[in-house]
């Protein structure tokens, strides 16, 4: 049970004649491809995107002003569907594309990525500041500091000098015996 966006070629035309892509969300894609092959004609999956937040990660992919445009909506046994994009002037390489933007927009946004936790509470950072932890051009590791305020500079540079300190030290460890 994974949480994915999808999309699949269907041979069902638009009422305009356009071919046809059908999308949506799932939580067990192997069911939802059998239902498509018995509502659609000749459901072929052609991608699918594992997400975390598949209902937030729809709606942002409707709402998408490239997208929305293309939406179209056929009646099918008297039951109409709208989950579907006109793929007339759009490659499955540039569906792709808009896709991946969407999802990063979304999960990896830092409001979805982390969140700073105490006994007081919780709330999302303003700043995330990442610094990699380097020793003869080789990284050891990375540290990922989260703040309330926009790092300055004074931040950055007190960072920067223990990184190499904590390099050091990862790596003086990594020879000891245990």
């Amino acid at each position: 049970n994974t949480q994915c966006i999808y999309y699949g070629t269907i041979e069902n035309l638009s009422n305009n004649g356009e071919k046809l892509v059908k999308f949506g969300n799932s939580n067990n894609l192997k069911n939802r491809i059998y239902s498509h092959k018995h509502t659609y004609s000749n459901f072929c999956l052609v991608k699918a995107f594992k997400v975390e937040n598949k209902l937030q990660i729809e709606n942002a992919f409707k709402e998408h002003t490239i997208l929305n445009e293309k939406r179209r909506e056929i009646t099918i046994k008297c039951k109409k569907f709208n989950e579907l994009l006109t793929i007339e002037d759009i490659s499955f390489d540039e569906l792709d594309k808009i896709i991946k933007e969407i999802i990063k927009g979304i999960e990896f946004s830092p409001e979805n990525y982390i969140k700073i936790v105490s006994a007081t509470g919780s709330a999302s950072p303003v700043c995330i500041l990442i610094q990699p932890l380097i020793l003869n051009q080789t990284v050891l590791g990375v540290i990922e500091l989260a703040a309330f305020r926009q790092f300055d500079e004074n931040d950055k540079l007190i960072l920067s000098e223990l990184s190499l300190a904590l390099a050091m030290s990862i790596e003086l460890l990594s020879h000891r015996e245990i």
